[in-house]
C-alpha cells in the first residue's frame, strides 16, 4: 500500500494533496497553533481522566489545526504493574526536559504541557481553557510550508519544508495512533479497557535542517489508520512556535 500526503501551507490555505484528490482546510497564518502535550500512563489511576480530556480536545477541535493534542506515554509506571505498551523511554526525558526547563520540581502523571510554556495537572479542565487562552497570544512567523508522507515496504518516510526557521528552531516528527483500547490485566488499573488518544509510537530526534526527509518503520500491529505530526521548538526554552497535523487514510 502506498500513501501520499502533501500539505502546502499558503495564506490562510492548506492544501492536502493524496492521490490526485484534493482538500483545502483553513489555518490561521499567524501561527497561534496550540500543541497540546498530554504525559500519561495506563499504570496510573489518576491518568484516565485527563486521557478522557484530551479526547474530548480532540474531538471538540476535530481537524481544526488551531489546537492539535498528542499523548506521550512515559515508562516510570511500567515496574509498578503493567507494563504500558506505548511507554517509552524517550517520551519520559521529554517530560523530564520540561521539569527542567519549567522549574519544575518533578516529574509527574497526568501532566499537560501547552506550547512547551504552560503546565498543569492534565485533567485540570480550567487550567487547560487558561493555557489555551494564552496559547492564543503565541504568535510565530515560523509555519510548515510543506509535509508529504510516503509508505513502501516496512518504512515510512517523512519529506518536510518549514517557513521561518531560525538556527534556534529544531523540527520534530511524530508518527501517531488516533486511537488505542486496551484490556488492562494489572496494576492500578487492573479490569479496566482504557481508549487513549492521538498516541505518539515513533518521534524523531530534534532536526536541524528546514527542509528534509525521516522514516518511520511501519508499526507492525497498525498498517493503517496514522497521522504524522510536524511541530518546531525552541532548542533552549522548547517553547513550540508551530505545528500540523495531517492523517494517513
Amino acid at each position: 500500500m502506498r500513501l501520499i500526503i502533501s500539505m502546502f501551507c499558503l495564506v490562510n490555505i492548506i492544501s492536502c494533496t493524496k492521490a490526485q484528490k484534493q482538500t483545502e482546510m483553513s489555518v490561521n497564518k499567524g501561527n497561534s497553533v496550540a500543541l497540546v502535550e498530554l504525559f500519561t500512563s495506563q499504570g496510573c489511576s489518576s491518568c484516565p481522566p485527563a486521557d478522557e480530556l484530551l479526547a474530548n480536545l480532540i474531538k471538540e477541535y476535530n481537524d481544526n489545526q488551531q489546537v492539535i493534542a498528542i499523548s506521550f506515554h512515559v515508562d516510570y509506571w511500567d515496574r509498578l504493574g503493567w507494563k504500558d505498551p506505548f511507554s517509552q523511554r524517550v517520551f519520559t526525558q521529554r517530560q523530564r526536559n520540561y521539569v527542567d526547563k519549567l522549574d519544575l520540581r518533578s516529574a509527574y502523571t497526568p501532566q499537560m504541557v501547552v506550547n512547551g510554556k504552560y503546565e498543569f495537572v492534565g485533567s485540570d479542565k480550567s487550567a487547560l481553557q487558561s493555557a489555551l487562552k494564552k496559547a492564543q497570544d503565541d504568535f510565530s512567523k515560523v509555519s510548515v510550508k510543506n509535509l508529504m508522507a510516503k509508505e513502501s515496504n516496512d518504512a515510512i518516510t517523512v519529506s518536510y519544508e518549514i517557513d521561518g526557521k531560525t538556527d534556534e528552531d529544531q523540527v520534530f516528527l511524530c508518527l501517531i495512533s488516533p486511537k488505542e483500547v486496551t484490556s488492562i490485566k494489572r496494576g492500578e488499573n487492573g479490569g479496566r479497557i482504557l481508549t487513549n488518544t492521538n498516541v505518539v509510537l515513533q518521534m524523531s530526534e530534534g532536526l536541524n535542517n528546514s527542509k528534509g526527509t525521516y522514516d518511520f518503520k511501519v508499526p507492525e500491529s497498525k498498517k493503517n489508520d496514522l497521522a504524522i505530526i510536524a511541530f518546531i521548538s525552541d532548542k533552549n526554552s522548547m517553547a513550540v512556535k508551530a505545528a500540523y497535523m495531517t492523517k494517513l487514510e
